[in-house]
């Protein structure tokens, strides 16, 4: 066999078999979220059901795709992740068309940074939009480098159609794409100056207003609404932690830099930013003349350098400035663009002197860095990856074995992340996890199934949403399990460690049945102590919780009895809803409760409470909400949970709530209890629609 004729075959076919062997080794199923919901648009559009009113249908080449595999597969986690194992594939071979003119060394090298960054590769075959949108991108960049470096003077209508085709995909994977839209306005900038290439951008200009005209007038016709993906998207626009517009400045400035910088570190993206912009900085060659794009060297150094900049500073809302929030998957298709930025500069830029101290300065600081943020899960890796380029930096002779040599190690050292993975994996142990909840599922239909909310979320998904079964899952606070449970139909509760912790959940946020399983209310079906995951059943008639009483202290009319506050600190300037908030200074209003025989009545034997309370800061809080039980002697049993823990957005009203059970035989006689919200640092805060919720148990 010539080698030498089937390499780029064998290139190639490499990297796309560590995707499968990814797959096959480190798959730990979904997140719980997102991804449910792409699953539940394509389950609908594969029976003919279009969900037009959410805004992720509008995403619909990673629907439309995922749609097409269920109705050929089934709903189930293989037809959940062919389609990107594909996408990621076909990503794989355009990348290399772009590269494999440079050289073996490099094209290898670019795909090892591309491919095997921890998240790129972890999101191969997720059914998530964003290695779609990552293989949108690359074809832009294709038809970039085709026209300009390659043959494309002479075939503008071509690679013209190639980029408008990459910005159409791109468009119909994911919104994200905006965030590119300075780097690809920069270079039509530049040709319009330079008064070149102007018949391919011609081509350009045209064919996506084509599509647009196309798409805005078939939404128009399907949905009477040309413009109803701007709509549909503004109208999910909830507050969270990234609507910086509504924060403290601190919370932006955060966000633009040490923040960023520390999701860099989560990917290739340190080196290839942290190198990238060293040589921009210190080479000899003139910045203007790197950025005029004239050569494949200086075009991609200059569009991720742009593109980088744009990622952390441009706003996503016309409303507000409100750049992208921190999550390593928006900003996956960065990693294609400087994987082959950095591998060229490896590979052609290091016989001179001052390139390796710019390199060896690069990786020092980096390196440094890990000491300095919040980053050890990549810790080894980075540091790992830092000594190896400053220890082939400093190689006499670049000959080929050393090439091969520094190759193979860098690909070691980013199997890492997948040993990694392929640990935890295994771990979960994620396919008998699924195996057993849907054999479950498909045996007891027309079931309740009590849950946290991802596994909620994969319960609908395992059950093919209603195709496979027709149970209904509840999460721990949509359930009502308040005084009995007397349907005929079967009630159950499965409790998994994975899932658990996927949705954030702490066992102070348990409710009250959930932390306190009671062998009189449930009995145990199944345990399997390898994957920590216990199926429960509620049993018939059983006696859960017997409300005890409400009360609820809205600052706009007197409250009762149980309340003591201070009038003078009611606002009327801050409110969650009504017409008067409460300034909290060092305690709240406090609510007060005679524990007697009256409230500790038999035959129960424990006392269940539930305190919420509507908060609004300004910075950071440590204040707490407070359950006490007092004597003469002082307090006894104390719980408290911070009010940040619940926060989502500072400057915002959030609804911070403590849960809490109460045995009648830790309660003394003559005894108090007291709900209230301890501010300890007296920093601004407002509460309103402070509730109490008791309830007894036995």
């Amino acid at each position: 066999m010539n080698f030498q004729k089937y390499i780029h075959h064998f290139i190639v076919l490499f990297f796309i078999t560590i995707i499968i062997v990814n797959h096959l080794c480190c798959y730990m199923g979904h997140y719980g979220y997102d991804d449910i919901t792409y699953a539940r648009i394509a389950t609908h559009l594969a029976q003919g059901q279009i969900d037009w009113h959410d805004h992720f249908f509008y995403r619909i080449i990673p629907i439309l795709f995922t749609a097409l595999s269920y109705t050929i597969f089934g709903i189930n986690d293989f037809a959940s992740s062919l389609p990107a194992i594909i996408i990621n594939s076909i990503g794989v071979v355009v990348l290399y068309q772009i590269v494999r003119k440079k050289g073996a060394f490099i094209s290898v090298l670019a795909l090892s940074i591309y491919v095997l960054d921890c998240w790129t590769l972890f999101y191969t075959d997720k059914l998530m939009a964003d290695s779609y949108l990552t293989t949108g991108v690359i074809i832009t960049l294709y038809a970039l480098y085709k026209h300009k470096f390659d043959d494309g003077e002479n075939k503008p209508l071509r690679y013209a159609l190639w980029f408008a085709g990459g910005l159409v995909f791109s468009f119909m994977c994911k919104e994200d794409i905006i965030l590119l839209t300075i780097p690809y306005a920069y270079l039509l900038v530049v040709d319009v100056v330079k008064k070149r290439n102007l018949l391919f951008w011609k081509y350009v200009a045209i064919s996506i207003a084509i599509f647009l005209f196309v798409y805005l007038f078939g939404c128009y016709l399907l949905f009477s609404d040309a413009l109803i993906r701007i709509h549909e998207i503004y109208k999910n626009d909830y507050i969270n932690a990234c609507s910086y517009s509504l924060q403290p400045l601190k919370y932006l400035v955060a966000r633009l830099s040490t923040e960023f910088v520390k999701m860099l570190y989560a990917s290739t993206l340190i080196f290839s930013f942290v190198i990238i912009t060293g040589q921009l900085l210190f080479r000899k060659k003139r910045i203007k003349e790197v950025f005029q794009c004239n050569s494949f060297d200086d075009f991609f150094v200059a569009f991720f350098i742009i593109a980088v900049l744009s990622c952390n500073f441009m706003s996503v809302s016309v409303k507000a400035y409100n750049p992208m929030c921190i999550d390593i998957r928006h900003y996956l298709f960065l990693v294609p663009i400087g994987a082959v930025a950095l591998a060229v500069f490896i590979s052609t830029h290091l016989t001179q002197l001052s390139n390796k101290i710019i390199l060896t300065v690069a990786c020092i600081f980096i390196a440094i860095g890990t000491y300095c943020f919040d980053v050890s899960m990549y810790s080894t890796a980075v540091r790992s990856t830092a000594i190896l380029f400053i220890a082939y930096a400093f190689i006499p002779v670049f000959k080929t074995y050393t090439k091969v040599i520094f190759v193979v190690l860098f690909i070691i050292i980013q199997c890492i992340y997948i040993l990694t993975n392929y640990n935890y994996a295994t771990k979960i142990n994620y396919p008998k996890q699924r195996d057993v909840i849907t054999n479950f599922i498909k045996t007891h239909t027309n079931s309740n199934i009590v849950t946290d909310e991802v596994l909620c979320n994969f319960n609908n998904y395992f059950a093919g949403f209603g195709t496979y079964s027709k149970c209904k899952n509840l999460t721990f606070y949509s359930a009502n399990l308040i005084d009995t449970i007397q349907t005929s139909t079967q009630n159950f509760l499965i409790i998994n460690q994975h899932t658990l912790s996927l949705s954030s959940n702490e066992v102070k946020s348990f409710p009250p049945y959930i932390k306190d399983l009671d062998t009189n209310v449930v009995q145990l079906l199944e345990s399997y102590n390898d994957i920590n995951l216990k199926i429960f059943q509620f049993k018939k008639n059983a006696f859960v919780l017997k409300k005890l009483m409400s009360d609820t202290c809205t600052f706009d009319v007197k409250p009762s009895k149980k309340w003591i506050l201070d009038d003078t600190k009611i606002t009327k300037e801050f409110k969650f809803r009504g017409k008067n908030g409460l300034k909290v200074d060092e305690y709240s209003a406090t609510f007060i409760l005679n524990l007697d025989s009256a409230i500790l009545q038999k035959p129960f034997n424990k006392l269940v409470l539930n305190i919420e309370s509507k908060c609004l800061t300004q910075t950071e809080s440590n204040a707490n909400i407070v359950m006490s039980i007092e004597d003469k002697n002082g307090s006894y049993i104390y719980s408290s949970q911070l009010i940040r823990r619940y926060l989502e957005a500072q400057g915002n009203w959030h609804a911070p709530f403590l849960n809490e059970i109460v045995p009648f035989k830790d309660v003394k006689p003559n005894s108090i209890l007291k709900i209230y919200i301890f501010n300890p640092d007296k920093t601004w805060l407002i509460i309103d629609d402070f509730k109490v919720n008791l309830a007894l148990k036995y």
